[in-house]
């Protein structure tokens, strides 16, 4: 098996819908039509586990210690700058209690509420932790097979009898069996991408995979894996999984024609987008409402309109960052 580390577009482009739907789905939450955020959050979270357990390289040999100081630098060191920040803005707004400040900022209960897209880089960081202990088991496909099935049936005892665990770890289960599922999927990929027929079998796949995430979305309702409201578990799961595999082929297809190559800096910036991007939508949402067009069908145009024009404003502010102050973009 290859290095996964090896550059594969499609996957900064799935990457970069991710993103992008991540600020739909946040500005859309209240929307008279929940219709499109409950397919939206049906999948788009999973689809980061899942990538990035497929992107992962099992066969890294770099010692513990170097491994978490440089997913720290990564990951948690940027997360800890956004958490600040959301701390202050908390604390401005009325929240004066230090202790629940505290509380929030270390991720006692799973939640960080002042900012919370930060859940996702708290739990990514604890995932890659685990999974550079138990990598071994991602090796072949029927041990990654075989461990995400573990995780997702541990993470159903948890979500089901309702275990409380502190600092986000019940969520960090769930998302080792999407992180394993990519592993999996990495494997059937390799097998795959040298044969013929290739266009059949994605056409193929694509009817499969689109017609089950439709079906399992609309009979589960909307979900929300930050606060582990999935509805129906196995439903959320199927949706996670078949939602991901339609993106990641549309993914492929723009890859393929070149069509619109900016998805892949949405991709490289998403650690400084994902984790700053909450500040704006309370004050967006107050400006859509004094013009009285909260909600309407106007709004639901504006939504994708305006995500655009933020990523688009995005790109030289990280461009800048990644110079000047690269811990920030975890770059």
């Amino acid at each position: 098996m290859k290095n996964n580390n090896s550059k594969i577009l499609w996957v900064d482009y799935a990457k970069g819908i991710g993103v992008f739907l991540v600020i739909v789905g946040h500005l859309w939450y209240s929307s008279k039509y929940p219709i499109v955020n409950q397919f939206i959050y049906s999948f788009h979270m999973p689809m980061f586990f899942i990538l990035s357990g497929f992107v992962y390289n099992i066969y890294t040999n770099i010692s513990i210690e170097k491994y978490i100081k440089k997913k720290f630098i990564r990951i948690l060191l940027p997360t800890i700058f956004y958490l600040i920040l959301g701390v202050i803005k908390s604390y401005f707004n009325g929240i004066h209690r230090i202790k629940t400040l505290i509380k929030l900022f270390i991720f006692w209960n799973g939640l960080c509420p002042f900012n919370s897209p930060c859940w996702f880089f708290i739990v990514i960081f604890e995932l890659y932790i685990i999974i550079y202990l138990f990598k071994h088991y991602l090796r072949n496909k029927s041990s990654s097979c075989a461990f995400a099935i573990l995780c997702f049936i541990t993470g159903y005892i948890i979500y089901y009898e309702k275990i409380p665990i502190h600092f986000g770890l019940d969520k960090t289960i769930i998302a080792l069996g999407f992180f394993s599922t990519g592993a999996f999927i990495r494997h059937i990929y390799n097998n795959l991408k040298e044969k013929n027929n290739n266009s059949l079998l994605l056409t193929i796949l694509f009817i499969i995979s689109s017609t089950l995430w439709i079906i399992f979305t609309l009979k589960n309702d909307k979900i929300a894996f930050y606060k582990l409201h999935l509805n129906n578990y196995w439903y959320s799961t199927i949706t996670g999984i078949t939602g991901t595999i339609t993106f990641s082929i549309i993914s492929y297809l723009l890859s393929k024609i070149k069509l619109l190559n900016n998805i892949e800096n949405w991709a490289s910036n998403s650690v400084f987008i994902i984790g700053t991007h909450y500040f704006f939508v309370d004050d967006y949402l107050h400006l859509i409402k004094n013009n009285h067009i909260l909600f309407t069908k106007k709004f639901a145009l504006i939504i994708p309109i305006f995500s655009l024009i933020l990523l688009r404003i995005y790109q030289p502010i990280c461009k800048y960052l990644d110079k000047k102050i690269p811990f920030i973009t975890g770059k």
